[in-house]
Parts: C-alpha cells; sequence; structure tokens
C-alpha cells in the first residue's frame, strides 16, 4: 500500500503516512454517494417504465389477436355450421369492443369453440383460469353440471351455533338469578338471545341455499368447466341439450361416411 500523497509505500495498518503526515483514510465524498443513488434511481424509474410499457403493449398486442368481426373468425373450417352461441352478449363486445369479458362458446356441426373465463380442478380446490379451446365433438366424451356448498361457510355456521349456545347459556344462568341483575341487563340479555339466533339462522340459511354450480364439457384430454351463474340455468340447459344432439348428428354422419366406404 502507497501514499496518495507523496507516493511512499506506507507500514501495514498505518492510518497516516509517516513521510508526509497525509491520512490514509479515505474520507467519503457524499456528492459522489449522491450521484451514484440518483443515477441508480434513474436505473429503476427507466426500468419500471420499460416494463410498464411493455405490459402495455403486450395487452395490445393480446386484445388485437382476439378481436374479431363475426363468430366465424374463429372457424377451423370456414364452411362449418353455427347452430348455438353460449354468452352472445359477450360475444358482441368483443365483436364490437375488442374486449372479452366473461368468455363465450359457440357449437358447430363439426366443433366447439371457447374462449374466456373457466376453471380448473387442482385438489379439492377450483382455480380460475383464462382459457381459449377448440375441440372436436368426437372427442366431447361427457357435459354436466356440478353443484358444491362452501365448506368454509358450514365450517362459520357451525362456530356461529356453538358460540351461541353459549351466551344463552350464559344468559340463562344470569336470569335463573334475577333479583342480581337489572331490568337494562335483562333487556341486554334477550338481545343476546334475539341477535345470536338471527345471525345463526342467517348463517344456516345462507349455507343451505347458496350452491355453486358449475356446467362442465369433458373431452379427451381435459375439461372445461364454466361457472353456471354467468349464463343462466336455462341458457345453459338449452346449450347443453344442441351440444348432445350436435354430438349425435356428427357420429351419425360419421357412421354413414364409414358405412358407403
Amino acid at each position: 500500500m502507497f501514499c496518495q500523497q507523496c507516493g511512499n509505500q506506507l507500514p501495514e495498518g498505518a492510518h497516516v503516512c509517516p513521510s508526509c503526515g497525509a491520512s490514509t483514510i479515505k474520507s467519503i465524498n457524499f456528492e459522489d454517494v449522491k450521484g451514484f443513488a440518483n443515477q441508480k434511481g434513474h436505473e429503476l424509474t427507466n426500468s419500471v417504465r420499460n416494463m410498464s410499457q411493455d405490459f402495455k403493449q403486450q395487452l395490445a398486442e393480446e386484445k388485437e389477436t382476439r378481436k374479431i368481426r363475426e363468430a366465424s373468425d374463429i372457424f377451423v373450417d370456414p364452411d362449418e355450421k353455427q347452430i348455438a352461441v353460449l354468452g352472445s352478449g359477450y360475444l358482441r363486445n368483443l365483436i364490437q369492443s375488442g374486449q372479452l369479458a366473461k368468455g363465450f362458446g359457440v357449437l358447430t356441426d363439426s366443433r366447439f369453440y371457447y374462449r374466456g373465463k373457466g376453471f380448473v380442478r387442482m385438489g379439492k380446490m377450483l382455480h380460475k383460469t383464462d382459457e381459449e379451446k377448440t375441440i372436436d365433438l368426437q372427442d366431447i366424451t361427457a357435459s354436466g353440471f356440478l353443484y358444491s356448498r362452501n365448506t368454509i361457510l358450514a365450517v362459520l355456521s357451525f362456530v356461529l351455533t356453538v358460540i351461541a349456545i353459549v351466551l344463552d347459556i350464559a344468559a340463562y344462568d344470569e336470569l335463573a338469578i334475577s333479583w342480581r341483575v337489572t331490568d337494562s341487563d335483562v333487556a341486554l340479555l334477550y338481545l343476546v338471545w334475539i341477535g345470536g339466533g338471527i345471525v345463526v339462522l342467517a348463517a344456516w340459511i345462507w349455507f343451505i341455499l347458496y350452491k355453486r354450480a358449475i356446467y362442465q364439457i369433458f373431452f379427451a384430454g381435459g375439461t372445461i368447466s364454466i361457472k353456471a351463474s354467468v349464463y343462466g340455468s336455462r341458457q345453459l340447459h338449452d346449450f347443453d341439450r344442441q351440444l348432445r344432439q350436435a354430438k349425435d348428428e356428427k357420429l351419425k354422419r360419421s357412421t354413414g361416411e364409414r358405412n358407403r366406404t
């Protein structure tokens, strides 16, 4: 190690140069530190700005690729005959604005097309997805509805019931020795009874009435799972009937072609 001032070699661990008396400890230049911090700040800001621009561009490109003029734009074969549309309002919105909301399905005499929100089963849970699928009718193996109730809501209802029972027992014990409580205390205890009963009743009614319905289409290689409440039960049942009829017609045509050959 050499002195920055006079260039003479310094003894190990020296804080002062024995030749010129210059300090060997470098002082911190706060201006340099400030400049370095500003530089890193600008780099980080530019990086975030570039990432934001890239993300916006990616969204714009995705929106552009999804934009269609009519349902037949997504058909594999332009000669396919459209039979039914599930979520026609969402399809119109995509055609007019390029925005894909919940999703839509188009049934033809050869295939089923779906674009939009769905679910995928992982263990016992259903996780939301964003799907684009094209399925040949002959590959569809089954379709139907899955109904499930919220187990967390059941647990909550049970816990509230237990809490209400405990509070009722405690309130009864107090009323049993009513000479120790005032009229306001009695009114409060009755309020606890009534309020607790209403909360517990509401929780159980909510659990009994609340059902999540999922419409599912099974095919070779996977499943399309759609939230039924988005489209309505009647529309889904009509669409499911047309899907089964289209599949039967496809099978008849295929069987007839094989017989002719």
